[in-house]
């Protein structure tokens, strides 16, 4: 089947109708039109209708995004997030629906949980004696348009179609809609169901390069890239990885100018984070600090609230508790901190987790 044709079958309009009811009206979330799912859906299968024509026909404009702020943190610049609007978020999905399929033998969206066990595995192996991780700087906002599209052009011929894609990544970002905003030319916004795809086939050339070598062992997950090598190999690599990265106009922190950004060391003698995970000698494979720390502090937070509430339910207090520390299955999908950090092998971290629990029952007395 060609891209043209998946195009057309996901653009129909009992699939665009399927994603509203399925999975874009499961968010309260509105856009820049502030336009709420009671009013949007009194007239749901007029709008389908026109995303399904507008599309199909290369005449679909997409609206500027609202612009979220999220927190990383005490001097750090808050991550800018883009909230589209509900006809927006449908012609959305069924683009990021569309290019799962056309890239399905290309690109493989593997769980953090599955690369850290496969990280860990070669670890113990000793296959290797060094590793290597570099953060890309700014990666979403730094991604060229013009490289993206002609990447995509390989696999899609239709010029609606990849100028559809080209005007969902160009509509800006704003708190507030103005006459003087401008489109983007360059960057993916962040937030969007397409963003993701879209940087992975941006990276695509370079992953299958390094996930092909032999000498190697390659992770990356969005942003983070690590690289198991032998340690006479390390410095060709970090050169390599560099210049590919470059060619694409994104910047790496190189681990010997910026270890503060990027690191690397001999896996005998280092402790090294990836993915939220800690990996130390001997195969222990513990959680980041911080990820320990802000659970310890959202349970006794539970546990406070708990103490001051004027209706004191313990089946609602055991529930926040479960909630909180295993999660949840929504939408097909396990979420919580326990099923991310489900590789752990730190029976000291699993232990202190306990002393929470007793120093919540003692806070309620």
């Amino acid at each position: 089947m060609s891209a043209y044709d998946i195009f057309l079958k996901h653009f129909q309009s009992s699939n665009l109708k399927r994603i509203y009811k399925e999975v874009v009206l499961l968010s309260a979330a509105t856009g820049i039109d502030n336009m709420s799912h009671e009013v949007f859906w009194r007239f749901h299968d007029h709008e389908i209708e026109t995303i399904r024509r507008k599309c199909l026909a290369g005449t679909y404009r997409f609206n500027k995004y609202k612009l979220k702020l999220i927190s990383k943190g005490k001097g750090k610049a808050p991550r800018e997030i883009s909230i589209p609007t509900i006809r927006d978020r449908i012609a959305l999905r069924a683009i990021c629906d569309f290019l799962q399929e056309v890239y399905a033998f290309d690109l493989n969206f593997e769980l953090p949980q599955n690369m850290v066990v496969k990280v860990n595995n070669i670890i113990l192996s000793k296959q290797y004696n060094y590793f290597m991780k570099f953060d890309v700087a700014n990666f979403y906002p730094s991604i060229r348009h013009n490289k993206l599209i002609s990447r995509l052009r390989a696999k899609i011929r239709d010029e609606n179609i990849l100028s559809l894609i080209g005007k969902a990544i160009s509509s800006p970002t704003v708190s507030k809609p103005n006459a003087s905003d401008k489109a983007n030319e360059c960057g993916v916004p962040q937030g969007l169901s397409i963003s993701n795809i879209l940087a992975a086939i941006y990276l695509m050339n370079i992953d299958k390069h390094f996930a092909s070598r032999e000498d190697v062992s390659y992770f990356r997950y969005v942003d983070d890239l690590m690289i198991l090598c032998r340690s006479d190999k390390a410095e060709a690599l970090i050169e390599s990885v560099l210049v590919k990265f470059r060619r694409l106009g994104l910047k790496i922190y190189d681990p010997i100018k910026n270890p503060e950004k990027s690191s690397m060391g001999l896996l005998t003698e280092s402790k090294f984070g990836y993915l939220g995970y800690y990996f130390s000698e001997g195969g222990k494979v513990s959680a980041r600090d911080g990820s320990v720390d802000n659970l310890r502090q959202s349970l006794l937070s539970i546990f406070t609230g708990f103490k001051h509430s004027s209706i004191k339910s313990q089946e609602f207090l055991t529930w926040r508790i479960n909630l909180r520390i295993t999660g949840c299955v929504f939408q097909s999908k396990s979420k919580g901190w326990l099923y991310f950090f489900s590789e752990i092998n730190d029976i000291t971290l699993l232990h202190s987790l306990g002393k929470v629990r007793i120093s919540g029952e003692i806070l309620l007395g």
